[in-house]
């Protein structure tokens, strides 16, 4: 397929963003028809992580005064 102008180009972008939205839309659907409760638990275990991330921050914080001196 050859492109002829940058309007072809621009086109074909378009074209491909629109086919790779549809395609997210549709395997979100699917996931959330099949199984709606691996979405909450998905959630749950993304605050975990970020809770141990900040604990982890807090202790370099004080690790980190204590042992520059």
């Amino acid at each position: 397929m050859g492109i002829k102008s940058s309007k072809d180009r621009d086109h074909l972008k378009t074209k491909l963003k629109e086919l790779k939205h549809a395609e997210l839309d549709r395997m979100r659907e699917r996931l959330l028809s099949q199984q709606p409760t691996t979405f909450q638990h998905s959630v749950h275990s993304g605050n975990r992580l970020r809770s141990s991330s900040m604990t982890k921050l807090k202790e370099r914080r004080l690790f980190g005064g204590s042992g520059g001196k």
